[in-house]
């Protein structure tokens, strides 16, 4: 037998819902502080997450990090992330986000557009060409994606992703009490899925992250 303040109170939420729209914040990105972001890049990224700048030599290292974007990475970098050295405050940075298990994400600086774009390596000897490949894979191997883009077009990102159980909602209204007993600190949506106000209010106070899962 169903409560029906219960269910007068879902209907209102939904009604409300409808009337509001359906917006949701925006998956965090952490990105690493850099001269070389251009303005091009960050209205980019500022449309698809919020942004949350990193400043490699104030890194607390109790806080978990998501997904996190190297920009315009150097070739120091690039060799020091794949050999494990840690001898500067960004490599140390990224063997800690390796540990944690982050989404990494390396923009190339343009030396190393070679080991990406066969255009841009017919002047650079096929050895060395070789031997920062030999340090992609490994890079790779961590789970270090690569882009040469601006708009990190030739990335999937997480969200992007076939998103296994228990982290996909599959129902078609989330409520409070489903928010209640949800287990985890991110719920994926589908794309025609409703969540009430209520439910809204509730993620934001166990700190669960809202994404859809458009695909």
């Amino acid at each position: 037998m169903y409560d029906k303040e219960w269910v007068e109170s879902i209907v209102k939420e939904v009604l409300a819902n409808l009337e509001k729209g359906t917006d949701f914040p925006k998956p965090i990105l952490h990105l690493i502080q850099s001269e070389d972001v251009s303005e091009t890049m960050l209205h980019y990224l500022q449309s698809r997450w919020e942004v949350e700048w990193v400043n490699p030599e104030e890194v607390n290292g109790d806080k978990k990090r998501e997904r996190v974007l190297f920009p315009s990475v150097s070739q120091d970098l690039f060799v020091k992330g794949a050999l494990g050295i840690t001898d500067t405050h960004e490599s140390a940075l990224f063997s800690e986000l390796v540990r944690r298990n982050s989404q990494i994400i390396f923009k190339l600086s343009s030396p190393l557009h070679v080991i990406i774009d066969e255009k841009a390596s017919t002047e650079v000897p096929q050895a060395y060409v070789r031997m920062l490949s030999q340090y992609k894979e490994i890079l790779s191997s961590f789970g270090v994606q690569f882009s040469i883009r601006d708009d990190l077009s030739d990335i999937q990102f997480i969200e992007e992703y076939n998103i296994p159980e228990p982290k996909l909602y599959q129902g078609q209204l989330v409520t409070q009490r489903e928010m209640e007993s949800w287990e985890g600190k991110e719920m994926y949506l589908e794309k025609h899925t409703i969540i009430t106000p209520l439910a809204k209010d509730k993620a934001k106070e166990r700190n669960i992250n809202l994404l859809r899962n458009d695909s």
